[in-house]
């Protein structure tokens, strides 16, 4: 195929991205693979944000991990951790879409949490002054339990969300048998941002971008289009203001998130790194080469990019 085919084709597989996330009803008609610019289905997944993992041993008899010995990380499903007022929660949903677990631990009456030591849990939120514990999973929860916990580590963005977290605990789910358990949940290293200044573009409010691009002739700094696409920055590399990669952040979506949506028009491998302003908060892309007769190069949709 012709250079200018494989542009034309990748054009309008653009276009049709586009419509789609403006128009519903074109979305719902829309291939499956349409929202990173790749009809095969063929999108990239995004770097993994967080280093988390689950591990705990139910001795033989306890009715929450019926006797299991489970290790879990995020090659097993997903995981997410919030903060709020004195508590703090760990999410795990599995891959299987089945798969479930929760953990809640409280400082107890409104007292802030930090590492120590937290002896006789309640079940939270029924832990009245005390501190609180609540380990549950697959629809198995306990009416009361008792126990305690380590918290090794405990750590807060700017905004107040949570950043790092290690937390030992056991439980006794209605007088039973223990359960003994492990958190860890902390931010993936990433790579840092090239030199130089930040790019923006008034179609992608509270969101600036830097980009490295490599070609056969070297790394080249991402450079911003003018007058490229509404609601989107327009980034090039190696053909000054022809564009090779196309960002949009849009939502809030149903599942809550603002979506990062990235296709592309290069088969040069790329490294983005997209910062929401607001919150200081910085996402790291990584799009591998691919082959240069390729017209339906994968991008990236991350659908859990950014909080609003």
């Amino acid at each position: 195929m012709k250079a200018s085919q494989i542009w034309r084709s990748r054009f309008f597989l653009l276009l049709s991205l586009l419509l789609a996330l403006a128009v519903p009803a074109l979305a719902a008609g829309a291939p499956a693979g349409i929202p990173g610019g790749t009809p095969g289905g063929k999108d990239l997944p995004p770097p993994p944000r967080v280093v988390a993992s689950l591990y705990f041993k139910s001795d033989p008899g306890d009715y929450i991990g019926g006797g299991q010995e489970v290790t879990l990380t995020q090659a097993d499903g997903d995981f997410r951790a919030e903060a709020f007022g004195d508590v703090v929660h760990v999410f795990f949903y599995g891959n299987d879409g089945v798969s479930s677990w929760n953990l809640y631990i409280a400082a107890g009456d409104g007292k802030t949490l930090h590492p120590g030591s937290y002896e006789n849990t309640q079940r939270y939120p029924f832990n009245d002054s005390g501190p609180g514990l609540d380990f549950t999973g697959n629809g198995r929860g306990c009416n009361e339990s008792s126990g305690r916990f380590d918290l090794l580590e405990l750590t807060y963005k700017p905004d107040g969300s949570l950043d790092r977290l290690a937390v030992d605990f056991q439980q006794s789910c209605d007088g039973g048998p223990l359960l003994h358990g492990q958190v860890r949940y902390a931010p993936a290293a990433i790579p840092s941002p090239p030199d130089g200044p930040w790019i923006t573009a008034p179609g992608l409010s509270g969101f600036r971008v830097k980009a490295r691009i490599t070609t056969p002739a070297g790394k080249i700094a991402g450079a911003g289009v003018a007058d490229c696409i509404v609601d989107t920055l327009c980034l090039s590399g190696a053909v000054a203001g022809r564009p090779e990669l196309f960002v949009r952040v849009q939502g809030p979506r149903p599942n809550g998130y603002l979506w990062t949506i990235l296709p592309r028009f290069t088969s040069s491998e790329i490294e983005l790194w997209v910062e929401q302003t607001t919150k200081s908060d910085v996402n790291y892309y990584y799009l591998p080469p691919g082959q240069a007769d390729d017209p339906n190069l994968p991008g990236i949709v991350d659908r859990t990019g950014f909080r609003p």
